[in-house]
Order: C-alpha cells, then structure tokens, then sequence
C-alpha cells in the first residue's frame, strides 16, 4: 500500500536591499569636500566641510511595493533620511541627496553608516546587509611654523650694521651710528 505523498513549497520572490558602491564610486559611501565628488578625500581636516554620497540597491528578485526609509549616521547619530518610493525594481539604485553635508567634524576618528530600510518595513531575502559604516580620520589642518632664518651669506639671523642692505653685522657700533637691521622669517 504504498502511497507517497511529495510536498512542493513555492519560493515567494523578495526584494533585497544594501548600501551599493555605484559603477566608478571609491566605495559604498563616499566623504569628499566636494558634494558632487564621487571619489573620497583623502587628508580630512577639521577646517573642512565634509559632504556624503550614498546609494542604496535592489539586488534581489523582486520589486519593492512600498515607501521604505534609508538612514544617514554620523557617529551613531542620524543625520538624515531618505525615502524610496516603489517601485524600486530589481538592480535598481535609490540615491541620497547629492552631496548632502554632514558639516565639519572634531579631530579624531569617525563612522558614517548607511542604513538601508531602516525601520524594517520591506520583507527581504537577505536582512543582514542592510547597513554598511566607513571610518574616516579628521585631523586638525596643518598649522605653519614661523621662525627666524638664517639666509646663505648672512653673517646672523638678524643682520645689525650701518649701512640699509648689508647681510653682515657691523662691528664696533657706537651711540652715533645709525643703524639698520635685516631679518628673515621662514
């Protein structure tokens, strides 16, 4: 009496979405002075302005049927948000505002996290690649150092001597010459 019963399950079709390193972008979330920049900055100091670009990408099987929300952090804070309205189909990119400006930033290391869907609402077949964090490093901008130089041929690096264009210091001054100075600073 043998009878088999075979079960069949039908695989529903999902969208999936992540933080996408567009065609020609240094990475997934780009930090440049620039806004439109579509390549990192390198050197970040605390003197500029620093502006995000981020995508994020349907890679899944199928279209996504309502408003979901991606998330900017900067530090664990949020910055900002975008929203994606639907469709956004598969292999289809949701950009955040070109160049959107995350200000200036203290010395020290920093995250800036992409969150995509954040708030959970579109079912995925993937939800472990919704976000996506970069460190970069702020610096403070590199100050000058000024200091008294001594140019080739100069006998000091302040020249005293009676005459305006002398590199040479004068010697036995008295109280009745008139005296001139040269210095340099570097």
């Amino acid at each position: 009496w043998g009878h088999s019963t075979a079960a069949s399950f039908n695989t529903v079709a999902l969208p999936n979405l992540a933080p996408y390193q567009n065609a020609g972008w240094s990475d997934k979330i780009v930090v440049a002075r620039t806004a439109s920049s579509t390549t990192d900055s390198t050197s970040l100091t605390t003197a500029d302005t620093l502006y995000v670009n981020a995508v994020v990408i349907n890679n899944g099987a199928a279209a996504t049927a309502v408003n979901f929300q991606n998330a900017l952090f900067v530090d664990g804070v949020e910055v900002t948000y975008w929203v994606t309205t639907p469709p956004l189909n598969v292999n289809y990119i949701s950009f955040l505002t070109t160049g959107y400006s995350i200000g200036q930033l203290s010395a020290g290391t920093h995250t800036i996290k992409v969150t995509a869907d954040y708030g959970g609402v579109i079912a995925e077949s993937n939800e472990s690649d919704n976000s996506y964090t970069k460190t970069i490093t702020v610096s403070n901008p590199a100050q000058p150092n000024l200091t008294p130089y001594q140019n080739a041929g100069w006998s000091d690096k302040i020249v005293v001597s009676r005459t305006a264009s002398s590199t040479t210091d004068s010697t036995s001054l008295t109280t009745a010459d008139t005296l001139y100075m040269n210095a340099v600073v570097i």
